[in-house]
């Protein structure tokens, strides 16, 4: 293209618009321009994100995602998510004891209400400007027969978010319909290796490579000890840092035409294991309430440090908790029902 290569160290014009065109030390040298009084500053990725290229693989789509994580965490109001999960279905092929989405709680788990899903869906991308992801999951998301209507609602909104995951555990192959509407360069399926007899992962990835559909494999090495739902009695403090360190606290969910700021509060809803006023979501569908002030709702959520619900989550962080991952249990499982606090 004719424009010159140079270290940031022979930048000296601080008007000079600068685009970094690096990998992985990308962060660090647009921290140094910074630092060095650098504003107009244009990583290369962000050229990618607005589809410079026709295919983005797993690798860049992190790289992508990284940038616009930055960009997000820096913004105090705005009305973009980083991230947005749509669970289609609580039924699971597996059902792994430690499920953070507490799937294996579930005595008759069911399908998501797909016309109460694209109300709230439609309502929701009234509501925000973009989301980066949207993460189609389950329980596992092949066992609903009418995936294929949940992935195709969202082509409406294709301008306001940059890629969709379908996450599955790679126990079953897709049929033609779903196939069909996987086939978008927008959408990644993302399979999780758990080393599981009842997985067909190879089979699944050829059909997938003979179907021209975006994938990754991802072992699992470790999960988090977070599904046993108890009053664990913590301080405000340490709920803070529960939430701090909470891998998916960025992470919000519809469920019920609600949205709620993680998966594990939204499926404890659905369980009834708290009482009402212990969860805290935004009403989506039923509300009175003005989009402008739906706006500042959903923004004063995703800006709480803590929620109620956190002191019952047996704690996500990334970096602690961890335990072996998918360890299965023949039946749904039992638990408390916190009526009374």
């Amino acid at each position: 293209m004719g424009a010159p290569v140079i270290t940031p160290d022979e930048l000296t014009d601080l008007d000079t618009p600068v685009v970094v065109a690096v990998e992985t030390p990308l962060w660090s040298i647009i921290k140094k321009l910074r630092e060095k009084g650098f504003r107009n500053i244009v990583p290369y990725v962000f050229i990618i994100f607005d589809q410079e290229v026709d295919e983005v693989d797993s690798a860049n789509h992190y790289l992508i995602q990284s940038f616009y994580y930055e960009v997000f965490r820096s913004k105090k109001n705005n009305n973009s998510l980083l991230s947005i999960d749509i669970p289609v279905t609580m039924r699971c092929s597996l059902r792994c004891r430690d499920c953070s989405n507490l799937m294996q709680y579930f005595k008759k788990p069911r399908h998501a209400d797909f016309e109460q899903m694209k109300r709230a869906v439609k309502k929701l991308f009234d509501l925000i400007d973009f989301t980066f992801d949207v993460r189609i999951l389950g329980g596992e998301p092949f066992m609903n027969p009418d995936l294929y209507k949940f992935i195709d609602l969202f082509h409406a909104y294709s301008s306001k978010f940059a890629y969709m995951w379908v996450i599955t555990n790679g126990t079953i192959i897709p049929d033609e319909r779903n196939l069909e509407a996987l086939k978008n360069r927008k959408i990644f399926v993302r399979i999780s290796d758990y080393q599981n007899p009842r997985q067909q992962i190879e089979k699944l990835v050829s059909v997938l490579v003979k179907n021209g559909i975006f994938h990754e494999i991802v072992p699992i090495q470790a999960w988090q000890d977070c599904s046993r739902i108890q009053n664990y009695h913590r301080t405000q403090e340490e709920n803070e840092a529960v939430l701090r360190n909470c891998g998916v606290r960025d992470t919000p969910t519809i469920i019920d035409g609600k949205i709620f700021r993680c998966p594990l509060s939204g499926s404890a809803w659905l369980l009834s294991i708290l009482p009402p006023e212990l969860y805290e979501y935004v009403e989506l569908l039923n509300s009175n309430d003005s989009n402008d002030s739906l706006r500042r709702q959903i923004q004063g959520l995703m800006r709480q440090k803590y929620l109620k619900a956190c002191n019952f989550c047996g704690n996500r962080s990334i970096n602690t908790n961890r335990i072996p991952p998918a360890i299965q249990t023949g039946e749904p499982l039992e638990y408390d029902i916190y009526a009374r606090i």
